[in-house]
Parts: C-alpha cells; sequence; structure tokens
C-alpha cells in the first residue's frame, strides 16, 4: 500500500527517539486525519504484537484514500516485538526500516546506518 506524502502536516512521536535507533515505517489506514486512538494502539499491540511509536497526521483537507468508506492512508512508525532482538548486530534491518531522526512530513525516512 502506497500513500500520497504530500497530503501530510506533521509527525507524533509518542516516546524519546532517543531509546529507537531504527523502526519500521509503513503505511496504515485510519478513520480520521489526525490522531490515534487508543483502541487503535492497543489493537496494534495484541494482534500485530507493534509497538506504535509514532504517526503522521495529514491537512485538514486531505481526501480520503479509500472512496467511500472515509479511510485516510497514513504512515506509521513502529517496533515489532522481539525485533531488537533480532537485528541485535546492527548490520542489517528489515527493509522497511527507517531512521526515525530523518523522518520529515512528505518525505520518506532514510535507512538507519549499518555502523552502530
Amino acid at each position: 500500500m502506497t500513500a500520497d506524502l504530500t497530503q501530510e502536516k506533521n509527525i507524533v512521536w509518542l516516546y524519546d527517539l532517543k531509546d529507537y535507533p531504527w523502526l519500521r515505517e509503513r503505511f496504515s489506514d485510519f478513520p480520521q486525519r489526525e490522531g490515534i486512538t487508543k483502541a487503535i494502539i492497543s489493537n496494534h499491540r495484541r494482534y500485530a504484537e507493534e509497538q506504535i511509536v509514532g504517526y503522521v497526521e495529514l491537512e485538514n483537507d486531505a481526501p480520503p484514500t479509500k472512496k467511500g468508506r472515509n479511510k485516510f492512508t497514513r504512515r506509521i512508525f513502529v517496533l515489532r516485538k522481539g525485533d531488537y532482538e533480532a537485528y541485535k548486530d546492527h548490520y542489517s534491518f528489515p527493509t522497511e526500516s527507517i531512521n526515525p531522526l530523518t523522518v520529515e512530513p512528505k518525505q520518506k525516512g532514510l535507512q538507519p546506518s549499518k555502523t552502530q
């Protein structure tokens, strides 16, 4: 799934980024342009076994990405259960991993350095 990054307004981080050398960047559908509910956070943790660390908010006039369903595709930044243990060598990362310090609205994050 891809989204139009030009509709992004800002990024909200739920945790201090110094604790996250890299995160997974992916897209998810939401019923609103801004914010995120505690239920969505809880469902990601329970069913996808991932922690949402941050998410993108869209411009107020961003159109729905799912016509007739009022859904908005937005980027989220997550860490899956066991990620840092599985990639503890710091020389390999999931293909969707990004350095969270390089994330900006309207542009994808850069891959993490392999020399940490």
